[in-house]
């Protein structure tokens, strides 16, 4: 088995990072909520492919919009008033469908807040220099290595369109000397469980900075039940060693296992959603979403950010805020991406199990 100790070094994907935040998480303890350091910007909620274990499918059925030049640039504004220090492009649907990405992107860039996408890496030709120059980190959802298997996981022939892009994007980067990161990102699931070391081994030879690997969360998938999630983890946990070795200067394999039980369940261990304040949703919709793993779910819009931003920040920390989360209960979600900073909020700040004053 993977050393489940959450340690994979000085990695975007450290359990750890969290304690960068330790301040924005004491003022919260004090009842006082910072602007968050962090946004999800939704440009669409509309995708270009079928993903058989989609966690927006049903969102997108009922909120098929794309979010305007006007107000992608308006965002970038607020942000920079408020405070926001960086966002990440994702969804809700595809990113790169809505046209005016790189204006938004370049916008940010002028105001020095920091931008990452996460795409299905499609559309990825329509951006190369903005995303050259600009953009911090490109995650590829990408967890194939034949087009046989990507079409199955996918819905969709797209397999060597992305390939080629991918493959593009990274000579760019190299040309021009860029700190762009470009990482693939790997869901484990049925289809996949089998070629994790062939998906690995393509996207080093596209030239990606690495390959991020966890598991398909099993209450996307219907039909697919803990136990089969277990039975194929153990293939994949006999396999890790293979993959690993892979790793090298410039290309690192992550595997993010660590808040997953024995049957690939979420491991939460925390009691109550206190840490939500860091982050927030702008949602294609017009919803501000408190969590990015409960965009579209009732009970999870804390207001609307449309036509007016600013209205966010003027609920933001209010009582009406703070009993919104109290409502939370984390048992009840699907996942919690926040789950390291909602167990270290607990523990170290609140509890002070690590008596941070002491060396």
């Amino acid at each position: 088995m993977l050393n489940n100790s959450g340690d994979i070094g000085f990695s975007p994907f450290n359990r750890w990072k969290a304690l960068y935040h330790c301040n924005e998480m004491e003022q919260i303890a004090k009842g006082k909520f910072l602007p968050p350091f962090c946004v999800c910007t939704d440009p669409s909620n509309i995708c270009n492919q079928k993903c058989y274990y989609c966690d927006s499918r049903e969102y997108m059925k009922t909120n098929n919009t794309i979010m305007s030049r006007e107000h992608l640039l308006k965002l970038a504004a607020f942000y920079f008033d408020w405070g926001v220090k960086a966002t990440i492009m994702e969804g809700g649907g595809e990113p790169l469908v809505n046209n005016y990405i790189a204006e938004f992107i370049t916008k940010c860039h002028t105001y020095d807040i920091e931008t990452g996408l996460i795409t299905n890496g499609s559309l990825l030709k329509k951006y190369y220099n903005v995303f050259v120059y600009y953009l911090s980190f490109c995650g590829i959802s990408f967890d194939s290595p034949n087009a046989d298997i990507y079409r199955k996981i996918r819905g969709v022939d797209h397999f060597n369109i992305v390939t080629k892009q991918i493959l593009t994007l990274n000579k760019l980067k190299q040309k021009y000397k860029s700190k762009l990161d470009v990482n693939i990102k790997v869901l484990i699931c049925q289809h996949n469980y089998k070629k994790i070391y062939e998906v690995a081994k393509l996207a080093k030879e596209l030239g990606c900075n690495g390959v991020h690997i966890k598991p398909v969360a099993t209450l996307n998938v219907p039909g697919v039940t803990k136990e089969y999630n277990c039975n194929y983890m153990k293939y994949v946990n006999d396999n890790i060693k293979r993959t690993l070795e892979l790793s090298d200067e410039n290309f690192n394999v992550y595997f993010v296992l660590y808040k997953f039980g024995d049957n690939m369940d979420e491991l939460l261990k925390f009691k109550k959603c206190n840490v939500s304040p860091i982050s927030g949703v702008f949602g294609a919709d017009g919803n501000f979403w408190i969590c990015y793993n409960r965009r579209g779910i009732k009970g999870f819009k804390l207001t609307e950010h449309y036509p007016d931003p600013y209205e966010v920040s003027r609920i933001w920390g209010s009582k009406f805020h703070k009993d919104f989360i109290n409502k939370i209960k984390p048992a009840n979600c699907m996942r919690c991406g926040l789950t390291n900073y909602n167990e270290i909020y607990e523990k170290g700040v609140l509890k002070d199990s690590m008596f941070k004053r002491f060396l």
